[in-house]
């Protein structure tokens, strides 16, 4: 699998992602919150596609992932996140 640049790409998109799924739903955008779930998502983006699954499997373990740190990180409930998660993908 490619080798994904994390820095000059991951980060600014996750980034871009989780601020705009907030803004979406409404909710207020901490930024200090917001860069330390992405940082997280990329870490965990990058080590699942580091994994030997099958094509398409890496994704249906992102969007848990990605429910996952709406609902601890930025503090969401699960419709919210489950939601919020739909628009970013």
């Amino acid at each position: 699998m490619d080798r994904m640049p994390i820095i000059s790409m991951l980060l600014p998109e996750e980034f871009l992602i989780f601020t705009l799924e907030l803004i979406i739903l409404g909710e207020k955008v901490h930024f200090p919150r917001v860069l330390g779930t992405s940082v997280v998502a990329v870490v965990g983006t990058y080590f699942i596609r580091l994994l030997p699954f099958p094509f398409g499997f890496n994704a249906i373990i992102s969007v848990a992932l990605f429910i996952v740190l709406f609902m601890v990180l930025l503090r969401m409930k699960f419709k919210q996140a489950f939601i919020a998660t739909l628009l970013g993908m």
